[in-house]
């Protein structure tokens, strides 16, 4: 059987994911610096380019939809459709944040995409300790399946939705829509 590129792409994430795991297992990041949270790292934001961090905004505009998120990913375009359909009705209120754990994922294509599918938001490509972080608390289950759907609260607390794309009514639903 022949190996897709995707299939070398999520190889090589899932080779830096682990090697992101045992660095902040060990205490760092690798790097020398201290392990920081998945919540209070900033990151750029593909959208406007500027600085955000997960937990910045889920305390300041309410609930985030974090979705984990690859470009390559058929399903998370389709997903993105979804998210949309949410916004445009507007019978759940969130914020969306696309997460990509792949650091190589290319920031303008990730744009692209969601200005394509109409989803307003922010979109972040997370370096390997912010991914390692956030396992660290959820485990791997929303990384080995994409898209993957989490809601963040204003207060932090993170909950998996679902692994793998869900219709606009589930969307809502876990959002009080």
């Amino acid at each position: 059987m022949a190996v897709t590129t995707p299939q070398i792409i999520l190889a090589a994430a899932a080779a830096a994911l682990i090697m992101a795991i045992a660095a902040v297992s060990l205490g760092g990041t690798g790097t020398g610096s201290p392990a920081e949270s998945w919540r209070d790292a900033a990151m750029t934001d593909v959208m406007t380019g500027g600085p955000v961090t997960i937990g910045g905004i889920a305390a300041s505009e309410g609930p985030v939809l974090l979705v984990v998120y690859a470009t390559w990913c058929p399903g998370c375009r389709a997903q993105l459709g979804e998210i949309h359909a949410v916004q445009a009705a507007g019978t759940a209120e969130f914020t969306v944040v696309v997460y990509s754990p792949d650091p190589r994922e290319d920031p303008s294509l990730m744009q692209r995409r969601l200005l394509d599918a109409g989803v307003e938001g922010y979109a972040v490509i997370a370096p390997p300790e912010v991914t390692a972080s956030l396992v660290q608390e959820i485990g791997t289950a929303a990384f080995e399946t994409y898209p993957s759907l989490l809601s963040v609260g204003r207060n932090g607390d993170v909950h998996i939705i679902s692994t793998g794309p869900e219709p606009a009514a589930v969307i809502a639903q876990a959002f009080g829509g």
